[in-house]
């Protein structure tokens, strides 16, 4: 299927005519959607009944589902001296910058029917579900493209009558999507502006980032206590945030992308080769490693990760392994985490990433309960690799299993 451009209905019966296309990849195209549509029924029910848009957006379940959704997608990257939670003992908490009431940045930049009127923001979310002893203590400080010294004392005031600072910066809905690239991935000047006035302040600092790209923390994760990705969560954002920042629940979400130092780093991402001479390669002013690798983040309790137990370790090209390996969950909280299963072939024909992401889980583990997370790994699906002309190929040699950082070989003959 195609979105709007028209180029198969243009080209299509030209290039078949030519005999340039196959007829069979038209026919097994269209059997795909058609095999779609059968079985939703859509043949048997074309039509269905309309209903008003008050029966149909915005119920409550599916408000439940994007507050569910967006509460899992969340990622909670540093938490020193476990700050966050909240503790239910602080009076006075300041909730300061650009991204904290901005509607339209929350919901984000490809939103469906979502209306930014229909968000829930930060403070909206935060004073819905802080005890009512709580002074929530609200600035803007800046924009995320301008400011005020006006604005910025206002949020120096806040900050200083306050016991922790919830800091909002990040991007617009506008500076994201399709067509919306930037020459830096740093915070703008306003922002980093406010952001150097209050930790001069010396007080907890709690960062709630609302992006849609990784942005460069390289100066600002020293000066700051925790730190929460939002990204651009939608309508239930601000319900979402506070549901996390006051421990109603646990934040389980893992990064899907690295994120560099800086721009200078790029690209850098989990599954790139290995470098031929490995004492060179090295940043001069800055650590090699990024700020922080895809699938990082942390929850307000701890896993334990058991030994790898592998089926066998002799594998012919049809022989599946299974991977298991058991995770306890340490901590005194319910919580969620997220088994990642990567390979690395060590030697092949083409040289091949450090390690390759083949499978993930995500398990709820009750505070002292074990679950075995169970994988299967089939060679010719998982092992395998794409040649210079595309096709997959199969080598035998050894290979390295890899959770976490628990690392077994396995023998592929």
């Amino acid at each position: 299927m195609e979105m709007v451009d028209g180029f198969f209905r243009k080209f299509i019966p030209a290039l078949v005519k030519s005999g340039d296309l196959n007829p069979k990849f038209v026919d097994d195209a269209v059997r795909h959607v058609l095999r779609v549509k059968f079985e939703l029924g859509l043949f048997e029910h074309p039509y269905v009944e309309v209903k008003p848009a008050a029966e149909r957006w915005r119920l409550p379940g599916y408000r439940a589902l994007a507050r569910r959704m967006a509460v899992e997608s969340m990622v909670l990257l540093k938490n020193k001296d476990n700050l966050l939670p909240l503790s239910p003992k602080l009076r006075n908490i300041a909730l300061i910058g650009p991204l904290a009431k901005d509607k339209n940045s929350l919901i984000g930049s490809w939103r469906g029917r979502g209306e930014a009127r229909d968000v829930t923001d930060i403070e909206e979310g935060l004073r819905q579900m802080l005890s009512s002893s709580v002074n929530l203590h609200y600035a803007r400080g800046c924009g995320v493209n301008e400011g005020s010294d006006e604005e910025l004392q206002e949020a120096v005031r806040a900050a200083e009558r306050s016991e922790v600072i919830l800091l909002c910066l990040g991007e617009t809905s506008g500076m994201n999507g399709e067509n919306a690239s930037r020459s830096t991935i740093s915070l703008t000047s306003p922002q980093q502006k406010l952001f150097a006035r209050l930790a001069g302040l010396k007080k907890p600092i709690v960062l709630l980032l609302a992006a849609g790209r990784p942005i460069s923390l390289h100066n600002i994760e020293p000066q700051v206590s925790s730190i929460l990705v939002t990204w651009h969560p939608g309508t239930e954002a601000g319900l979402a945030v506070a549901d996390l920042l006051t421990g109603r629940e646990n934040p389980s979400g893992r990064l899907a992308i690295t994120f560099p130092r800086t721009e200078g780093q790029i690209p850098m991402y989990y599954n790139m080769r290995n470098c031929a001479r490995s004492h060179q390669g090295k940043y001069q002013d800055i650590s090699t490693e990024p700020m922080y690798w895809f699938g990082d983040g942390i929850s307000y309790t701890a896993f334990e990760y058991g030994p790898l137990d592998l089926s066998s370790r002799e594998l012919t090209c049809s022989t599946p392994l299974t991977v298991n390996i058991d995770i306890k969950n340490t901590g005194s909280r319910v919580g969620k985490e997220t088994v990642f299963l990567y390979i690395h072939d060590k030697v092949a024909s083409i040289s091949q990433p450090g390690k390759r992401l083949i499978a993930f889980q995500k398990v709820e583990l009750q505070a002292g309960e074990s679950k075995t997370v169970s994988f299967t790994v089939e060679p010719s699906r998982d092992l395998s690799f794409a040649n210079s002309d595309g096709c997959r190929v199969l080598e035998p040699g050894e290979f390295e299993i890899i959770v976490k950082d628990k690392k077994e070989t396995i023998n592929l003959k």
